[in-house]
């Protein structure tokens, strides 16, 4: 079973804090959804067969991924499947980032981890820090962290960059107790 992580926390900062009723929702606007190229098929197979909304898929020719923003811009389009690969390259990032999306998906979520990486940046970039405002992201995965705590503290700033602050203070006020409490005695 996935763990799911929905950010409802970038929404309450954006309109001042928790108490406050979110924003009412974009009218029109598409959901971005960033997958592993490997899977994309089946992002889409089970969109047709769950769903009843318009889709397409980002791939393909330079020619083809034009028209799917074309048909995005002409509200044709409620959903638009990616892969990491593309989402991750400079020339595809900067004309999917100009959108205004409603919601980002990130299946995987697990593997925008490393903070250095053009996927990870490029998450934070659409989702945090988009022209818009901050848009909800939604990570999906089954192995939320592997291995340290900073690759927990680098997912969760993904779809909360201020839930936890700074990792110098994740490592000072958890961390250190964390692996204190786990050593034996």
């Amino acid at each position: 079973m996935k763990n799911y992580f929905i950010d409802a926390a970038s929404q309450s900062q954006a309109n001042g804090g928790l108490d406050e009723a979110p924003p009412e929702p974009i009218k029109n606007a598409p959901i971005l959804i960033v997958v592993p190229a490997s899977v994309i098929s089946n992002w889409g197979n089970e969109l047709r067969k769950w769903g009843h909304f318009s889709f397409e898929t980002y791939n393909n020719s330079v020619d083809h991924r034009e028209r799917v923003l074309e048909n995005v811009k002409n509200e044709k389009v409620e959903i638009v499947i990616v892969g990491k690969s593309l989402f991750s390259q400079e020339t595809d990032f900067d004309k999917l980032k100009v959108i205004k999306w409603k919601l980002i998906i990130v299946d995987e979520f697990h593997e925008y981890k490393n903070a250095k990486s053009m996927a990870h940046k490029n998450i934070r970039g659409i989702g945090m820090f988009s022209s818009f405002g901050p848009i909800p992201t939604i990570g999906l995965t089954g192995t939320l962290m592997q291995n340290d705590h900073k690759e927990l503290h680098s997912l969760v700033t993904l779809i909360s960059p201020d839930s936890f602050g700074e990792w110098s203070m994740v490592q000072e006020d958890y961390v250190v107790h964390i692996k204190a409490a786990r050593q034996k005695t």
